[in-house]
């Protein structure tokens, strides 16, 4: 793919949204701008989606000796 626009990189990014058939209009400063704004809302903890956890889950208390000895008992 030819790069006409290297020295203007809205019209070249622009440019590269058509080809791929994209409808999706904003600028590369918006696109960063909403890119930026969601870094900060996961640092944050707004965002449940960083590590999948569910937060209201209860602590798991069990350790993995404790399972292990509870299994070996039962054979």
């Amino acid at each position: 793919m030819e790069n006409k626009n290297y020295g203007d990189p809205n019209r070249a990014y622009r440019e590269e949204l058509n080809e791929k058939g994209s409808t999706f209009t904003d600028t590369h400063a918006e696109s960063e701008a909403r890119d930026k704004a969601k870094i900060e809302k996961a640092a944050t903890g707004q965002s449940q989606k960083m590590d999948g956890g569910n937060p209201h889950a209860e602590e798991d208390t069990v350790s993995d000796e404790e399972i292990r000895r509870e299994t070996l008992e039962k054979k």
